[in-house]
């Protein structure tokens, strides 16, 4: 962790500094660890011993989707008497530029489960430095007896402060710790499965049609007997030929647009799935492509 010194801005009346630090992921998938920059502003309202208000903008680093968001946090101190201070804290996600549906429910879910973590952290740490305090001025007091100015300051009187600082809340609105973003992908994959399926079904259905129409039995049972006879039978299945072959390009034409919409959608999903999964996707999108290919071939 580093720090820079606080820089007073004379046109602002602001105060800024810059904190860098590294935290670790838990993370099953996906890097293991990220780099943080955190800018901190105090505002001109802040009074020091009575009051802070400080604004923090954190950027991550290292993590998938980084430069598309960042988190915003403001913090309130003020202090209520000697032995108690209020502490609320406001936190927002803000997003740099548009990304997809899935991507922002996915960014949003560990964002806020990662600022939930890190606030019950420092919650639980400012309880420990608390009773820490409490425990040294009770010890410090008890060897200053002879000084009755001094009124003496018991655990019990400083309880309070422990429910002050559990009110640090992050307003997570729509955040959720479920995994619905990972099922809502699993079920376009297999709906997209399932339309494959359907397609290459119906293909196979066609190829396996019987070529022989109702035209050509009829032509068997009174078969031409003059040569203009034979030669307007011929024209007749030429062009049945051709509307047949016009019906077959219409087919084949519907079932590329498909494939490739079906393309397009795994496309799509490959950008928003970790770089793990995406040889795998991958292969099944060339292996539809391939089997597209040799159909157009044998028609």
């Amino acid at each position: 962790l580093t720090q820079t010194s606080w820089t007073h801005n004379i046109s602002t009346n602001n105060k800024t500094r810059t904190i860098n630090l590294t935290i670790p992921l838990n993370q099953a998938i996906g890097p293991k660890s990220a780099q943080v920059t955190e800018t901190q502003v105090m505002l001109p309202c802040s009074k020091p011993g009575y009051l802070y208000a400080i604004d923090v903008e954190i950027i991550n680093g290292g993590i998938p989707y980084a430069d598309s968001f960042y988190c915003f946090v403001h913090y309130c101190l003020h202090k209520i008497s000697d032995t108690q201070t209020s502490m609320a804290v406001y936190a927002q996600i803000k997003y740099k530029k548009s990304v997809w549906g899935l991507v922002k429910g996915m960014i949003e879910k560990n964002s806020w489960q990662g600022l939930e973590d890190f606030f019950s952290a420092l919650a639980k740490a400012l309880h420990i430095e608390a009773e820490e305090a409490a425990i040294a001025t009770v010890k410090r007091k008890s060897r200053r007896r002879r000084r009755p100015s001094i009124p003496r300051v018991s655990l019990e009187e400083i309880r309070p402060m422990r429910g002050s600082i559990t009110k640090v809340k992050a307003i997570a609105t729509g955040a959720s710790r479920t995994d619905f973003p990972i099922i809502i992908v699993f079920v376009v994959l297999i709906v997209l499965v399932i339309l494959n399926v359907m397609l290459y079904y119906k293909l196979w259905s066609l190829e396996g049609a019987s070529p022989y129409t109702l035209i050509d039995f009829h032509v068997l049972k009174d078969p031409p007997k003059t040569h203009e006879e034979w030669v307007k039978l011929l024209q007749q299945q030429e062009t049945l030929h051709t509307v047949e072959m016009q019906k077959w390009q219409r087919i084949l034409k519907t079932a590329i647009e498909l494939l490739r919409e079906t393309e397009e959608s795994l496309s799509q999903l490959q950008r928003s799935i970790h770089p793990t999964y995406t040889n795998k996707i991958m292969s099944i999108i060339q292996n539809r492509q391939d089997s597209s290919s040799r159909g157009s071939e044998e028609l």
